[in-house]
């Protein structure tokens, strides 16, 4: 689970890191994930399941809203800044 956690997560950051929106790289990963989970139906000794696709969409709902914290707390910070020096 933890290792499945992280691939997706650092699947997720690298799309973000080379310019693709979260939505994207969210619904891209899931749908990447969820071809593959189809293609195990046909795969003797193996069983498709949605987890990986589900968590994949979670982590770039936490990645962006991490995002947005961030960025919030940084324009906080800089109008602090602004009021301080007035």
């Amino acid at each position: 689970m933890t290792r499945g956690l992280r691939c997706e997560s650092a699947l997720v950051w690298l799309m973000r890191a080379s310019g693709v929106a979260y939505a994207r790289a969210g619904v891209a990963g899931a749908a990447g994930l969820l071809i593959l989970e189809v293609a195990q139906r046909w795969m003797p000794g193996r069983s498709p399941e949605v987890t990986d696709s589900v968590i994949l969409l979670l982590m770039a709902a936490v990645l962006w809203g991490l995002e947005r914290w961030r960025r919030h707390e940084q324009q906080v910070q800089q109008s602090h800044r602004a009021a301080d020096e007035l």
